[in-house]
């Protein structure tokens, strides 16, 4: 016979599992808050407010972004694990949740166990661009450059650890140059400098530079990606240069809150899968030189976080990479 204490458990179990029964029927019933670790105006944010405009549409509720930059994104993160995990807070991340754990020993979350991913969304195509003054007309005759030039070069990221950060080092690592990392606190300031010719080089992602190499302002060397791309037919791939091992992709996934109720995390990847569908997020993906994910679902976004954590801690000790 069951003991009044075993009673009172399963009562409040009972009770706990109505009310969550009962919030993911009625959600959302208010606006819904989207992290994003990055400054406003860059490539991701951009992309992702889009997205964003969708998905409330399809939810029926305004979604309010509030970007979080800083500390290599580990600020929004931090911001996003501390939410409480009724569905109303999501966070949109790029590959820093996966770099930030070679860089920090004591991070206040574990991106294996405090989030859960909703989808994959986009692949922002990395590319290697310089200022015009270098003498170097291609990618070769740029490490050509370096090499005879060591620790004279600067690059440019957007922060010390950022997935730009690691993108430089595997290229220096590959083509065994040595270049002077600059950190940035955002991708504008950066991108000012690189015009400016205060600094020579970065690891920029497309959708940022491609404007700039258009007008003549920046030259674009390669890209990392799998084939040419039709905005820039001109620029040849890393692989092409047999340089495949610098390659890097800066996608961008959206995760919620371990926690979350299954009913809303169901829902919200159900809702995600169609929006990235829509031919208004196809455009838009076109217009800011971004591309869809190949794999973009919730498990292939977790297979990519996780073979990451593994991949960069390599990096990061061969490089001497540290946060600053």
């Amino acid at each position: 016979m069951p003991t009044p204490n075993l009673i009172r458990s399963l009562a409040a179990l009972a009770a706990l599992s109505a009310a969550q029964f009962a919030q993911a029927q009625s959600w959302p019933s208010k606006p819904i808050t989207v992290i994003v670790p990055v400054t406003a105006g860059s490539s991701i944010d951009v992309v992702s407010r889009a997205i964003g405009a969708e998905l409330g549409k399809r939810l029926g509720q305004s979604m309010v972004f509030d970007n979080r930059a800083g500390a290599s994104g580990n600020i929004g993160v931090a911001a996003a694990a501390k939410a409480v995990p009724d569905g109303y807070t999501l966070l949109v991340s790029s590959g820093n949740i996966t770099m930030a754990p070679s860089l920090t020993a004591n991070l206040p979350w574990d991106p294996r166990k405090t989030f859960v991913p909703i989808a994959g969304l986009f692949a922002g195509v990395m590319s290697l661009v310089i200022n015009p003054e270098v003498p170097a007309r291609s990618l070769p005759e740029f490490i050509a450059y370096v090499q005879k030039n060591p620790g004279k070069v600067n690059y440019a990221t957007p922060g010390a650890g950022a997935p730009h950060h690691f993108g430089a080092e595997l290229l220096m690592q590959a083509t065994g140059s040595q270049m002077v990392h600059v950190p940035y606190k955002g991708t504008g300031p950066a991108i000012v400098d690189l015009v400016g010719g205060r600094v020579q080089f970065a690891y920029f992602s497309l959708g940022n530079v491609i404007e700039h190499h258009k007008s003549g302002k920046l030259r674009l060397l390669a890209v990392s990606w799998d084939s040419r791309l039709p905005q820039v037919p001109e620029v040849p791939t890393l692989k092409e240069l047999g340089l495949g091992s610098a390659d890097i992709v800066g996608w961008a996934g959206m995760f919620a809150p371990a926690a979350v109720p299954a009913d809303i995390l169901a829902r919200l990847r159900r809702e995600v899968a169609e929006v990235m569908k829509s031919p208004a997020i196809q455009q838009m993906l076109q217009q800011q030189a971004v591309l869809p994910l190949p794999q973009a679902s919730a498990e292939a976004l977790q297979e990519l976080v996780n073979r990451e954590l593994d991949l960069w801690p390599k990096v990061a000790a061969k490089a001497g990479i540290k946060a600053e």
